[in-house]
């Protein structure tokens, strides 16, 4: 029986060739079957074995896929109290108290953050309802996009994880990273109309 090349890496599978364990370890979070020997044969069953999980769970690679962004929610270790927004301490003596959330650049994918200057609103109660709406109009548009090009990445990654399973060669990294024409793509899907800025969408 043919011997799998110790070189090839693979996704979610650890090969692992010690004295007293030899073999490969499918690992996807807590799930983490174990396949003996290091042939092609059993390097075939634990890519089997993997692919299975991805289609089975509907599972998103993290390499690959990107993740959704959690919506303002109350957070007592903020100084702001809220998840996502924080409190930008001025340089000097009497500037102007910022509130800033994080956010992503809806053309890029790409964090961003946002500033608010209380001065410029009723109080401070209201600046920081602002501060909430932005992010969270931001949060809603990036996650709804997230879902679309996760969807197309899922398609892709079971094509080239069907791949290893044939030819016993690496095809998942190549998909590894982030993807901007699969972006614009999935942008354009669900807001067809473009962008009002860089962290908001025409809906």
């Amino acid at each position: 029986m043919a011997k799998a090349k110790p070189s090839l890496r693979f996704i979610n599978i650890n090969r692992l060739d010690a004295t007293n364990v030899k073999g490969f370890q499918v690992r996807i979070n807590d799930y983490t079957p174990f396949v003996r020997d290091l042939t092609e044969e059993s390097l075939k069953k634990a890519i089997g074995i993997r692919n299975q999980y991805y289609i089975d769970n509907h599972y998103y690679v993290p390499q690959i896929c990107r993740q959704p962004n959690e919506l303002s929610k109350k957070d007592n270790t903020r100084t702001t109290g809220w998840h996502g927004l924080s409190y930008t301490t001025p340089n000097e003596v009497g500037a102007p108290l910022v509130i800033s959330c994080s956010v992503r650049n809806l053309r890029t994918g790409k964090p961003h953050t946002y500033s608010t200057r209380v001065h410029l609103f009723k109080n401070e109660t209201a600046a920081m309802k602002h501060a909430r709406s932005v992010r969270d109009k931001n949060v809603k548009q990036y996650n709804a996009i997230v879902e679309i090009y996760n969807e197309m990445a899922f398609k892709e990654l079971i094509k080239a994880a069907k791949a290893e399973h044939k030819t016993l060669q690496p095809h998942l990294h190549e998909l590894k990273g982030f993807d901007q024409k699969r972006w614009d793509k999935a942008v354009k899907k669900i807001f067809p109309m473009g962008f009002v800025s860089s962290i908001e969408c025409k809906a």
